[in-house]
C-alpha cells in the first residue's frame, strides 16, 4: 500500500468519529434551553391559587407589550426576554419564587436558563404558557402594565 493509499484510507475511517463529536457538540448547545424532567413546572389552577395567596411568586410575562395589552395573567409583570437582565439586576433576592410564562413556552425557557445564569435559584415554569390558561377559562386582564417594564 502507497502512502497515498493509507492517507485515503485513515481520513476515511476518522469520518465516523469526526461526524460524532459534531453530533454530540451541537446536542450540548441546543440542549442549553430545553426543558428536562427536573425542570419545575407549575399548573394554571396552582398558579392561580398562589397568586391569591398570603406570599405570591413574581409572576414575569415574556411576551411583547402587545401581547400583554391583549391579554395577560392578573398580577404578572411585562418583561420582554432581551430585557431579563435588566430586571435580574433589580431583583435583590435570587431566591425569591419566580414563574416565568409566555404564549408557547419558547421565550419563557430562555428567560428562564439565562436567570439561571446569573444565580436565581428558585424559578418555574407555567405548564402550557399562556394558551392552555386562556383554554382553561382562567382570568385574563386586558391593558397596559401596571409597573413600568425596568430598563
Amino acid at each position: 500500500m502507497t502512502m497515498n493509499e493509507q492517507t485515503k484510507t485513515s481520513s476515511k475511517s476518522l469520518v465516523p468519529w469526526v461526524i460524532v463529536a459534531l453530533v454530540v457538540v451541537l446536542a450540548a448547545f441546543a440542549n442549553r434551553h430545553v426543558v428536562t424532567d427536573q425542570d419545575p413546572r407549575i399548573a394554571p389552577a396552582d398558579l392561580k391559587a398562589a397568586m391569591a395567596g398570603d406570599d405570591p411568586p413574581l409572576l414575569l410575562d415574556i411576551r411583547t407589550p402587545q401581547e400583554y395589552v391583549a391579554g395577560h395573567i392578573p398580577g404578572a409583570r411585562l418583561v420582554e426576554g432581551r430585557r431579563i437582565g435588566q430586571l435580574a439586576e433589580s431583583l435583590t433576592d435570587p431566591g425569591r419564587p419566580i414563574v416565568l410564562y409566555c404564549e408557547t413556552g419558547s421565550r419563557s425557557r430562555a428567560a428562564r436558563a439565562t436567570l439561571r445564569e446569573l444565580g436565581f435559584t428558585n424559578l418555574t415554569q407555567l405548564e402550557g404558557d399562556m394558551r392552555t390558561w386562556r383554554s382553561l377559562d382562567l382570568p385574563v386582564r386586558r391593558g397596559p402594565p401596571l409597573r413600568p417594564n425596568p430598563g
